[in-house]
């Protein structure tokens, strides 16, 4: 449960009463002006305050300014919103406030979550489930075991197999691609079995047996997908790891059609043969009507800024930005929406913020002209 402090705001309070929000729990508190914002967060001390730029007796940068100088408002990070187009002069104004983040409306997607998430080291999702395409093969002693992955994450995974594997029957579990080109092995216990169907195939449940982070991490990167369903329509694809020389996008490509969103975050690495790999399966996505980007990370920003079809024919909504802090060499990501940089000039100009460690000033670590020219081909700057 998260204590979180708004203004009175209907679009922040929907967001609020979010699936996302409500997975992790809210304890909201809202207040209706400047001094009472300030008040209820030296007695309350919530993790984030959400403020208004413009409120009824006084500003958000104003109120910022007293929270991040009052020793009694603890740590309460402070996300100050702006409702419309985000020009030099509020970079300006953000900047010099010192805030936590910035939000822009309208909003897109879980825009909002996904910035408290990232402000207070949430996770975004509470168990990641990947649908892989990932062999199985495992053994016990004299017994051999073969089949595929169904899920993985980094606790365990459902395996389909050739025959029945015992219930509580300790395996070494060796996962692998197709191609064979990578394998991943670990210590694993059965915790469930149900027979598939006729055919003599058997679903099973493991638990891995205390993996380290290496482990854990070898693991993920043999997934690299997974197709979430939306209410409206929507698919969303949640993509991570590195894109290399072996990453193959065709079963993903065969499975999206309509309206797709690629989330970017957890893209860790591109090569010059996975960036090939990956222009290719944009130019091969008939069935899709439109395709968009949010939260693009960092690598795939700079590859995205190098070559120009890592785009397609795609926009960014939202992308993660590098920032720096020189007092105490905190680096930390940032994310930022588009169109809240579409009227700040060419490059756009974005604030700096607070930070979280030394209290310093947290700035943008790159060149803006180098950084930014991904978006030089998007039609709203």
């Amino acid at each position: 449960m998260i204590k979180i402090l708004t203004s009175n705001n209907s679009t922040i309070m929907r967001e609020l009463g979010s699936p996302a929000f409500g997975r992790v729990g809210v304890d909201h508190v809202v207040v209706s002006s400047g001094p009472e914002a300030v008040e209820r967060i030296r007695v309350d001390q919530p993790a984030v305050a959400i403020l208004d730029v413009e409120m009824p007796d006084s500003t958000g940068y104003d109120i910022c300014r007293r929270i991040k100088s009052d020793p009694q408002c603890g740590d309460t990070r402070v996300v100050l919103h702006v409702d419309g187009a985000v020009t030099s002069a509020v970079i300006a104004q953000l900047s010099d406030c010192r805030c936590d983040e910035v939000l822009v409306t309208p909003l897109l997607g879980e825009a909002l979550f996904h910035k408290i998430a990232q402000l207070l080291g949430l996770p975004r999702r509470l168990r990641r489930r990947m649908a892989v395409e990932l062999l199985a093969e495992l053994s016990a002693e004299a017994d051999r075991w073969a089949g595929r992955v169904v899920d993985l994450n980094q606790d365990g995974a459902r395996l389909e197999l050739d025959r029945r594997i015992p219930k509580g029957q300790v395996v070494s579990l060796r996962v692998l691609p197709h191609d064979k080109s990578d394998s991943v092995s670990v210590l694993a216990q059965v915790v469930w079995d149900t027979e598939s169907g006729s055919d003599g195939r058997w679903t099973c449940g493991v638990q891995f047996l205390e993996p380290d982070l290496a482990m854990r991490t070898a693991l993920m990167d043999l997934s690299l997908w997974e197709v979430v369903e939306e209410p409206d329509g929507r698919q969303l694809v949640i993509l991570q790891g590195d894109f290399r020389e072996h990453t193959d996008f065709a079963r993903l490509g065969a499975r999206l059609s309509g309206v797709v969103e690629f989330d970017l975050a957890w893209v860790r690495y591109l090569n010059s043969t996975g960036v090939r790999h990956w222009v290719n399966f944009l130019r091969t996505l008939d069935a899709v009507d439109e395709y968009r980007f949010v939260r693009a990370s960092v690598a795939f920003v700079t590859q995205a800024s190098m070559v120009p079809e890592v785009l397609g024919h795609g926009q960014v909504d939202s992308f993660l930005v590098p920032y720096a802090c020189e007092d105490c060499d905190l680096e930390e990501d940032r994310l930022l929406q588009t169109t809240a940089l579409t009227s700040t000039g060419w490059p756009p100009t974005i604030p700096d913020f607070a930070c979280p460690r030394c209290k310093g000033d947290l700035v943008f670590d790159d060149l803006p002209q180098r950084y930014f020219a991904f978006l030089e081909q998007d039609p709203r700057f």
